[in-house]
């Protein structure tokens, strides 16, 4: 299971699209539950963040406009970080 895993995420690290990783993840021994489970979970940030975005949206000078955007960016800085800290202890091996 765990060479699975670890297949997965270098798969996605390297191409980041949902239809190659859902293919990779239909074709591979991953139980549905341990992916349904996973895909819900890893959605929910993503789905909050844009729905709360998309309500500031239409007061773009609120405070709550740029608590998304500082939000998003905080996302995107942390998964970055995350694949870069990924990537040094692949190439640590």
């Amino acid at each position: 299971m765990q060479r699975d895993v670890v297949t997965v995420e270098k798969f996605y690290t390297e191409h980041s699209g949902n239809l190659e990783l859902n293919l990779l993840a239909g074709a591979s021994p991953i139980a549905f539950r341990d992916y349904f489970w996973a895909s819900a979970i890893g959605m929910i940030p993503g789905t909050v963040l844009f729905a709360f975005l998309g309500d500031a949206l239409w007061h773009p000078a609120s405070p709550r406009f740029f608590v998304a955007i500082a939000m998003i960016l905080v996302c995107f800085a942390s998964g970055e970080t995350y694949r870069r800290w990924k990537t040094s202890d692949q190439t640590d091996l």
